[in-house]
């Protein structure tokens, strides 16, 4: 059930929208990787743009890209060090502002 929320919330993405975070899992750090909407300057056709920040205020942040593969419900990041990483799609928890898009989407659908 989790994997389908996540689904259509990326689905969601079809909606105008700023940069946002869309998706986050807790990292090694103690921080947090943050998926969103936005076309990273280095991220290619069919990615987005990720980063990982660690616990500390004003700390270091990694930036990459990252893509879903909805078949194998895995997250691929591409981090600008040089690094892949893959995780699982349940990995990641939806972001209030995501759960709220979705829930417009619903919306917007009853009334067709």
């Amino acid at each position: 059930m989790k994997r389908l929320a996540i689904l259509a919330a990326l689905a969601a993405l079809a909606l105008p929208s700023m940069a946002e975070t869309l998706l986050t899992t807790p990292n090694k750090a103690g921080g947090l990787i943050r998926l969103t909407d936005s076309k990273g300057d280095l991220c290619r056709t069919g990615e987005l743009q990720a980063y990982s920040t660690d616990k500390k205020e004003g700390g270091s942040a990694f930036f990459g890209c990252w893509r879903l593969d909805e078949g194998d419900a895995m997250v691929f990041i591409r981090w600008s060090s040089g690094r892949d990483l893959a995780l699982p799609l349940g990995a990641f928890e939806m972001t209030p502002a995501v759960i709220e898009r979705v829930k417009a989407l619903d919306k917007s659908k009853e009334g067709t």
